[in-house]
């Protein structure tokens, strides 16, 4: 190992090495988690919308499943993108595609979660009128809505992300709020977004919570949990606290290298 006098330039070798550590074990989860997520839930998808007698769980189930499926196929673009240094090649289309559908996921997974419980409750207190009452059309209307809600939540990255060529000839996907329409825009958005957005402000985190929901679709499907899921959250949970300590704050750095360069800032 080569040492530097200066004591501030070592720590800056160590924690450039370990980035780039994280950045290749993130790439590795990244790439399992496409391969397990587009055949897992694809056949979860194949199960519930053609195999299985439709029911309100496996209305349930099937959207939840699409919300995955079309999270996971999108995660090759990630993996490029982190594999070329944070160089975003794929056009401005695609930079907007990608964050979309990352909240999409988001949105929709959660909102179908809460819907997922609210049943389960109402058919615990209310039994009559749950077993009067529920139905799969009225499943399938319900997620259509939460669908078209969680449409409406991630719909601004449509219109604030943006890509930006730099001085080393490498570009940037990021959120642009500099235009004056965007700004007053950017305002609104802010106080429409919830707690959880502010929270899992990175894609990537995204991902984490995709995986841990992928173990219990496995689950549903029947494979034994024997301890895997509990074991996958762990690790989950783990590799949100290393991807927001050593991955994120590379990309933010580009994305603050990026966002300087606009004119007018």
């Amino acid at each position: 190992k080569t040492w530097v006098v200066f004591s501030g330039h070592s720590d800056f070798c160590d924690d450039s090495s370990l980035q780039k550590s994280m950045h290749i074990l993130s790439m590795v989860v990244y790439s399992i988690a496409c391969l397990l997520g587009v055949t897992g839930n694809g056949l979860v998808i194949w199960i519930t919308g053609f195999k299985m007698k439709k029911t309100v769980n496996s209305v349930w189930f099937l959207n939840l499943a699409i919300a995955d499926f079309i999270f996971t196929f999108f995660l090759p673009l990630s993996i490029a993108y982190t594999a070329l240094g944070f160089h975003w090649p794929f056009g401005k289309l695609l930079c907007k595609l990608n964050s979309t559908i990352a909240f999409l996921n988001m949105f929709a997974s959660v909102f179908l979660l809460t819907v997922i419980s609210m049943d389960r409750c109402v058919s615990v207190a209310f039994p009559v009128w749950s077993h009067n009452h529920r139905s799969p059309e009225l499943a399938a209307r319900i997620a259509v809505g939460t669908w078209v809600l969680a449409l409406l939540l991630s719909s601004p990255y449509l219109v604030f992300r943006d890509t930006m060529l730099s001085s080393r000839n490498s570009t940037s996907c990021y959120n642009n709020f500099t235009s004056g329409d965007k700004s007053c825009l950017h305002l609104h958005w802010v106080h429409l977004q919830p707690a959880a957005h502010l929270h899992i402000a990175n894609h990537r985190e995204i991902f984490f919570l995709g995986l841990t929901r992928l173990s219990w679709q496995l689950i549903f499907t029947g494979v034994p949990p024997d301890g895997k899921a509990g074991a996958i959250a762990c690790g989950c949970t783990g590799g949100v606290w290393l991807h927001q300590h050593f991955v994120c704050p590379e990309e933010k750095r580009r994305e603050g290298r990026a966002i300087s360069q606009v004119p007018g800032n």
